[in-house]
């Protein structure tokens, strides 16, 4: 774990300040780095989204110690952070717990790679491609996962209930679907179609 180095109250302000200014971004390109960086086929969004988390935690501590070391005349915080990023993402990801992840770039290597001027026209590039690592796409799916739960609450059948739990929010397959309940590909079918359908009906009646 890395020591923090203790800030006097002006320095916290002022980092504080920094971070939250680019505080979104980071978190998006913490999601990038997990999820496009680190090679896993094991790695899907819920994942990347909570390392993601671990790793903004940690690159935080870090950059506070080191704060020292941050020159405006010679970038801007939210590029300095983003190295800071990338720096504990090699060190965290190459631990014996994290074996399966591998950063392949540094922060420089990646925005010349992307041929991509700034962090904001990386990001809008990688959010257009995959909406999912944008942090605003989660704030947006909580709103559509109650309106969804209230409806499914509603549903008479359970069957459907849990054939549209497991299409929706857990990405199954009919096959797969089929396999969870033990039951035919074509009963699926049947009950996703009717249960489409019944939710429609609760969305118009709302």
């Amino acid at each position: 774990m890395h020591e923090t180095k203790l800030l006097s109250a002006d320095q916290q302000e002022v980092f504080q300040q920094h971070f939250f200014a680019c505080e979104q971004k980071m978190r998006g390109l913490a999601r990038f780095i997990v999820w496009k960086e680190c090679l896993s086929p094991s790695v899907f969004p819920g994942e990347a989204s909570t390392t993601a988390e671990e790793l903004l935690d940690e690159a935080c501590a870090v950059a506070m110690s080191s704060f020292d070391c941050f020159d405006p005349l010679k970038k801007g915080f939210d590029s300095w952070f983003a190295g800071v990023l990338f720096h504990v993402a090699h060190k965290k990801f190459s631990k014996q717990h994290y074996q399966q992840y591998v950063v392949t770039s540094s922060y420089d290597q990646l925005l010349a790679e992307s041929q991509e001027g700034s962090i904001e026209d990386l990001l809008e590039h990688v959010y257009a491609a995959h909406p999912f690592l944008d942090p605003a796409y989660y704030v947006e799916r909580q709103e559509e996962r109650k309106t969804m739960d209230l409806a499914l609450a509603q549903l008479k059948s359970e069957k459907e209930r849990q054939t549209l739990i497991l299409h929706f929010f857990q990405g199954q397959t009919s096959q797969e679907i089929a396999q969870t309940l033990q039951c035919t590909v074509d009963n699926v079918y049947v009950w996703m179609s009717r249960g489409k359908s019944h939710l429609r009906t609760l969305y118009k009646s709302w």
